[in-house]
């Protein structure tokens, strides 16, 4: 896992933008990676469970079984994680210029 510290801009509700040193992970591919498999075993579960294929009246899911929980938390936490990693450096460059 590679990882680094750089400065990048953050702007504020109000007033001048600052630079701010952050932790830059460089893996966002294997996270990318790992959170696009996990989605797949939910999903090739989901499609052949049939407590997760039920749906009400209105096309809507009555219920997950208890299976499907562990790769929706694995997913969730991967994709939450890529979503909280550092923007590009190149952004913090564009906006010092």
């Amino acid at each position: 896992m590679a990882s680094r510290v750089e400065w990048q801009w953050r702007d504020r509700p109000s007033g001048p933008a600052y630079r701010q040193r952050v932790v830059v992970h460089d893996d966002a591919e294997t996270a990318d990676a790992g959170a696009q498999a996990a989605f797949l075993r939910l999903v090739n579960h989901c499609l052949a469970c049939p407590t997760c294929r039920t749906v009400d009246e209105d096309g809507w899911a009555n219920a997950s079984c208890v299976t499907a929980e562990e790769p929706y938390q694995a997913w969730r936490r991967l994709w939450h994680a890529l979503t909280l990693t550092g923007t590009p450096s190149s952004v913090g460059e564009e906006r010092a210029s």
